[in-house]
């Protein structure tokens, strides 16, 4: 598999620095999928996943904003740690 393949499991790939990072591609995708809001994301990216799972009274994003904004954060969150590994950022924004 193409992702099992990335080298993604190093401490970046963790949800914080004090959690081990996963150890396959199967354990990353569920951390990733995990409920984790960031401020640095803003109100649409923290919003959409309590949308999805039905947890709002009302629907606050359009239905087709949804999945964009959680493939944003999962682009942005690419992008922190690419930009972590090549020494441009001390470590990801969602960190504590």
């Amino acid at each position: 598999m193409w992702l099992a393949e990335q080298d993604m499991f190093d401490q970046l790939s963790s949800l914080n620095v004090r959690r081990p990072p996963p150890k396959t591609a199967l354990e990353f995708v569920q951390q990733e999928s995990l409920y984790q809001p960031d401020i640095n994301d803003g109100v649409r990216v923290n919003i959409a996943p309590l949308q999805k799972a039905g947890l709002l009274t009302t629907d606050v994003l359009a239905g087709k904003d949804v999945e964009k904004a959680l493939a944003d954060r999962a682009a942005w969150r690419d992008d922190e740690r690419r930009w972590c590994r090549e020494g441009k950022l001390p470590q990801p924004g969602w960190w504590e």
